[in-house]
């Protein structure tokens, strides 16, 4: 075993980061933003390290997302599929594939049950088909996030958008609120659309009867719903923190190195 005492994981996305602090049995010691940044991250690592009584160089750290490579301190770097696929063996084991839907991609993830990624598919880096894209909906429909997600789900389900390019899409959403279509109505069309092309992407892997779903776009009660109706009723599990998932796979990364004495 290393002589570490702690251990962490960053997801550096490309708005935010996320860390997961870890105890060496395993325990989750801690989840917290970290900024949207590398630079960012490292200050808010540090800061929650020491309030929890450590020095950095007495932590392992990993970490995950697009600004892994900026990371400006010592720490084993892992792609997005493999930090989702240590996530999912931790909080379900034997469950084969999540499906992500994070700022600015859908990711369906195939693994082994056991913490190691198989096979990953993308999305075509469509903006309509991210958590972004559903920021910029929120706002154009006055709500918050979480008001957005909530509306959704008072929606009577019969719009649909015929805008797939997040650029028309968000012109025709304009123009359903100027003819006062209900923004419940609007919201779950949105949700819809995205959920749409996040369950085509996983049921390319396979039909395996559940899934976990990861990502801050899990925390949209609409898009929960608008995905399971879509996976055809396959079970849909959805952890208490799905945002921080990634930072979660990146601290077992750094457990698991330690273990194994690397």
């Amino acid at each position: 075993m290393s002589e570490k005492k702690i251990f962490a994981g960053l997801d550096i996305g490309s708005r935010t980061a996320k860390g997961v602090v870890l105890s060496p049995d395993g325990e989750l010691l801690s989840v917290f933003g970290a900024g949207d940044g590398a630079a960012q991250a490292a200050f808010a690592l540090e800061k929650e390290l020491s309030a929890l009584g450590f020095r950095v160089g007495e932590a392992a750290v990993a970490v995950t997302g697009v600004g892994r490579g900026a990371f400006p301190l010592p720490a084993l770097k892992l792609t997005d599929g493999s930090a989702a696929a240590l996530a999912l063996a931790h909080l379900y084991p034997g469950v084969r594939v999540a499906l992500e839907v994070g700022a600015e991609e859908i990711r369906a993830v195939l693994t082994d049950g056991a913490g190691r990624a198989l096979d990953i598919l993308v999305n075509d880096k469509c903006a309509s088909g991210s958590g972004a894209f559903m920021e910029a909906m929120a706002r154009a429909l006055s709500m918050t996030i979480g008001e957005f997600g909530a509306a959704g789900l008072g929606g009577s389900g019969e719009l649909r958008l015929n805008s797939r390019c997040a650029v028309f899409a968000e012109s025709e959403v304009v123009g359903l609120i100027h003819q006062n279509i209900p923004r419940e109505d609007i919201a779950w069309a949105i949700h819809d659309m995205i959920a749409q092309k996040a369950s085509g992407l996983l049921k390319k892997l396979g039909d395996f009867g559940e899934a976990a779903f990861f990502g801050g776009a899990a925390q949209s009660p609409a898009m929960r719903e608008a995905v399971f109706r879509h996976l055809g009723g396959a079970r849909l599990i959805v952890p208490d923190e799905p945002a921080s998932t990634g930072a979660l796979g990146a601290a077992l990364a750094a457990l698991r190195k330690a273990q194994k004495g690397s």
